[in-house]
C-alpha cells in the first residue's frame, strides 16, 4: 500500500538526516494519512511537528529538510504546509494503475496474506435461550459477524463462537410460566403441535408472565427460585421440560441466523460451565477469591474495581464464574491467539473485573482476551411498537423495515421480487446497525435505514445494480488503456478506490466496521456522479473500454466491502 511506502520512506529519510546534522534520537512510528481538503494533497503528515523539539528546530524547517531528501517514482510533487505538514501530491498515473490492479485481484483485493496466520474467537450474538431476541442481540449479530469477516479478510483463521444462556434465572421463570399458563392460548386446533414459531411465541409469553409474577408475587418468587435451584441442579423433574424448551430455541436460533447470514463454527452454553465455574473459584478461594456473607465474591477493590459475587451464598456460580470458566473452556477446544467477545457497554465494567480475577489465574490466557463493546439502541419515534410485550424483537424489526421497503421501492422503481426485497431488507438492517462507532448508543431510524437516495444499505446496494446494469450490456474488458482515465472525476474515483484496502485495515485493527460503511458511501456517490455526468456506453471505442474496466472496479470494491458488512447483493432490481 502506498501509505506504507510513504511511511517507511519518511522513517529512512529521518535515519538519513540523524547521520547528516539531527541530534540521535529514537523514531517513533510516522503516521500518513488522508487530508480532508483535496488542495492538500492525496496523502499528509505530521512527523516535523511531532519531532520538532526532538530535532531542536522548527517544524516547518524540520519538514522542508525532509521534502528535500524525498525521492519515489509514485509522487508528482510534495509540499510544506505552515504549521509544518508535509503533503504528498501522487502523478495521477499511480491512480490509473489501480483499475487493473483491482480486476486482476478481484474478491481479494483489500485483503492481506501475514506470513503468520493467527487464530481468532470471535464471539457474539450471545442470546439467551427460551426468550425472543431483541434489537441489541441485532447489533451483535451485526457487529460480530463483520469483525469475524474483517479479520479474516486480513488474514486471520476466525472461529465463530455463541455463548448462550440456558440456565439461570430468566429460564426458570420461563419454565415456571410456561407451567402455569401451558399452551391455552394457542388457537383451537393446534394445541400440542409441534409448530416452531408457535413454541416460541408460548415460551416468551411464558417468560413474560414469569418475570412478572416474580416481582409482584411473593409465592411465585419463592417458587421461580427454587425451581431454578433445580435446573442448576440438573435434578430429573425439570430436566425433561429443560431440554424439551431448550431445544426450541436452538432451533428458532438456527434459522434466525440463517436468514441474517450467520453460520457459527462452535456453540457454547452457560450449562456447560457451571461446574468448571464453581470448582475453579474453589479451587482459587483464599488466594484469588475470599467469603464474604455467605458468599464467595472477588475483591475487585482491591485493583481499583468494584466487588464481585463469583459463587452465591446458595452456592450457584454466576455469570461472572461462568465466564471465567468459558475461558479456559475456549482454551480447551482451540487453540487461538486472540478471543475477541462483543457484548453490550453496559458490560464494560463487569468483564474488567472477571478479566482481572482471570489475570491472577492463568496471565498469559488473560492476555488474549479483548472485549469490543458496543453502545444501547433505542428506536425512534417508538414506531416500533412490540407485539410481544415490552422488547421489540428481530423479527418485528425485520418486519417493521420489510413492510415501509416494500412500499417505498413499489412507489420508486415497481413491483419488487421478494428475494429482492430479502436483501434489501437485511441490508438495510445491517448497514444502519454498523454505520455508527460501534461504542456509540444509537437510535434506529426506519426511514433513514430504507433511504434510497441516502446514507442506508439499499442506497449502497442500488449503486451496485447500477454498475451491474452497465455491465450487463457490455463486460469490461480484460485490455485497456489505462492513461484514458484523465477526467477528474474518474481519477477521483480511481483515488477512492485505491483506499479500499488502508480503510480495511484501519477496520480490523481498531474493530470498527463503520470505517467500512463510512467509505463505501464516499465511492457511491462518487460513483453516481461519475455515472450521470460521465457517458460510458456512448464513448469512443478505446475511452469506453477503459470507462467500463472503472465501472467493473467499482462493482468489485463495492462488493468487497458489502461482504465485510455481511451484506448480499442483488444482482438485478
Amino acid at each position: 500500500m502506498v501509505q506504507q511506502n510513504l511511511k517507511k520512506l519518511i522513517e529512512e529519510v529521518l535515519k538519513k538526516l540523524q547521520e547528516q546534522d539531527l541530534p540521535d534520537f529514537e523514531i517513533p512510528e510516522v503516521k500518513v494519512e488522508h487530508p480532508e481538503q483535496d488542495q492538500h494533497g492525496d496523502y499528509a503528515t505530521n512527523v516535523a511537528l511531532a519531532l520538532s523539539d526532538k530535532a531542536e528546530m522548527s517544524p516547518v524547517e524540520l519538514a522542508k529538510k525532509i521534502k528535500k531528501e524525498i525521492e519515489t517514482s509514485f509522487v508528482e510533487k510534495v509540499e510544506v504546509a505552515e504549521p509544518g505538514f508535509i503533503n504528498f501530491f501522487l502523478k495521477d498515473s499511480y491512480f490509473q494503475k489501480q483499475a487493473s490492479k483491482i480486476l486482476t485481484e478481484g474478491r481479494n483485493f483489500g485483503s492481506k496474506n501475514t506470513a503468520e496466520r493467527k487464530e481468532v474467537m470471535v464471539e457474539y450474538g450471545q442470546p439467551n435461550t427460551h426468550k425472543l431476541p431483541h434489537v441489541g442481540h441485532f447489533r451483535s449479530y451485526s457487529l460480530g459477524e463483520s469483525l469475524a469477516r474483517l479479520l479474516e479478510f486480513n488474514g486471520y483463521d476466525v472461529v465463530r463462537a455463541n455463548y448462550q444462556g440456558d440456565v439461570g434465572l430468566h429460564v426458570a421463570k420461563c419454565l415456571w410460566g410456561y407451567q402455569q399458563k401451558g399452551f391455552e392460548d394457542l388457537p383451537a386446533g393446534r394445541q400440542g403441535q409441534e409448530k416452531l414459531e408457535d413454541n416460541i411465541e408460548q415460551l416468551q409469553k411464558a417468560y413474560q408472565y414469569g418475570a412478572q409474577q416474580y416481582e409482584d408475587n411473593e409465592q411465585a418468587q419463592q417458587e421461580i427460585e427454587e425451581l431454578n435451584n433445580k435446573i442448576q441442579r440438573k435434578d430429573e423433574s425439570i430436566k425433561d421440560l429443560w431440554k424439551k424448551t431448550r431445544q426450541w430455541s436452538i432451533d428458532y436460533y438456527d434459522e434466525l441466523q440463517e436468514k441474517l447470514g450467520i453460520n457459527y463454527d462452535h456453540l457454547f452454553f452457560e450449562s456447560e460451565v457451571s461446574e468448571k465455574a464453581k470448582q475453579i473459584v474453589e479451587d482459587n478461594l483464599g488466594e484469588v477469591f475470599e467469603k464474604s456473607e455467605g458468599a464467595i465474591i472477588f475483591p475487585g477493590s482491591d485493583y481499583d474495581l468494584h466487588d464481585r459475587v463469583f459463587i452465591t451464598s446458595d452456592g450457584n456460580p454466576t455469570y461472572e464464574a461462568k465466564d471465567l470458566a468459558l475461558a479456559f473452556l475456549k482454551k480447551e477446544d482451540f487453540n487461538y491467539d486472540l478471543s475477541l467477545i462483543s457484548t453490550a457497554s453496559e458490560q464494560i465494567e463487569y468483564f474488567k473485573v472477571v478479566y482481572k480475577a482471570l489475570e491472577q489465574i492463568e496471565p498469559e490466557l488473560a492476555e488474549k482476551f479483548v472485549h469490543v463493546p458496543f453502545g444501547l439502541i433505542s428506536l425512534k419515534g417508538g414506531e416500533l411498537s412490540s407485539r410481544k410485550g415490552n422488547i421489540v424483537s428481530i423479527d418485528e424489526l425485520l418486519q417493521q423495515v420489510r413492510e415501509s421497503l416494500t412500499s417505498l421501492v413499489k412507489e420508486k422503481k415497481g413491483e419488487p421480487q421478494q428475494e429482492e426485497i430479502s436483501k434489501l431488507v437485511t441490508g438495510a438492517c445491517k448497514y444502519s446497525l454498523l454505520k455508527n462507532t460501534p461504542i456509540k448508543d444509537m437510535t434506529f431510524d426506519v426511514e433513514q435505514s430504507i433511504d434510497l437516495e441516502g446514507d442506508s444499505g439499499p442506497y449502497l446496494q442500488y449503486t451496485n445494480v447500477r454498475a451491474l446494469s452497465i455491465l450487463e450490456k457490455e463486460a469490461a474488458p480484460e485490455k485497456f488503456d489505462e492513461t484514458l482515465l484523465k477526467k477528474d472525476k474518474e481519477i477521483k474515483l480511481l483515488k477512492t478506490l485505491s483506499q479500499f484496502p488502508e480503510v480495511v485495515d484501519k477496520a480490523a485493527e481498531g474493530y470498527k466496521p463503520n470505517l467500512i460503511c463510512n467509505y463505501l458511501f464516499d465511492l457511491a456517490q462518487q460513483f453516481n456522479t461519475f455515472y450521470e455526468d460521465i457517458p460510458v456506453l456512448k464513448a469512443g471505442e478505446d475511452t469506453k473500454k477503459a470507462r467500463l474496466a472503472l465501472v467493473k472496479a467499482t462493482n468489485q470494491v463495492l462488493e468487497n466491502g458489502l461482504y465485510l458488512l455481511g451484506i448480499n447483493t442483488p444482482q438485478q432490481m
